[in-house]
């Protein structure tokens, strides 16, 4: 049986509190000890061919993994879509509001008063007429 540990190093001007902590969490593993198992570091064996194999296989896993989660985020993505549900922040203004502040900027009113009178930023206004940054 193996068990793999990860132990966090303190660095020299970390707080005293912080090595309490350290020896609070390996108290449970005085087990380890009445059973006689062996240390074993992780760093010595890195230079050897069975440690960067090793090292090769984790890294196969976690890309694995994190292939999977992006496709599982991706087809959680497309069925909420498929419901309907939209994707993203809220809009800023209703469709009345929005419709409004076209009819106001067909008739005149700058970016900057339709900007103030809604409470947003000229930005916002501005991508709601269909202006874009060139």
């Amino acid at each position: 049986m193996a068990i793999l540990l990860l132990l966090h190093e303190a660095p020299k001007n970390e707080p005293a509190h912080q090595h309490d902590r350290s020896k609070r969490f390996l108290e449970p593993l005085g087990w380890a000890a009445r059973e006689r198992v062996q240390p074993n570091s992780f760093r010595r064996r890195c230079g050897t061919s069975t440690g960067r194999l090793m090292i090769a296989v984790l890294g196969g896993l976690a890309d694995l993994e994190r292939d999977l989660i992006r496709t599982r985020t991706a087809e959680g993505r497309s069925r909420a879509q498929k419901r309907g549900q939209r994707m993203g922040r809220p809009p800023k203004l209703t469709d009345a509001q929005q419709a409004e502040a076209r009819r106001r900027r067909a008739e005149g009113a700058t970016l900057a008063e339709l900007a103030r009178s809604y409470h947003v930023g000229k930005s916002t206004i501005a991508r709601l007429m269909g202006y874009s940054r060139a």
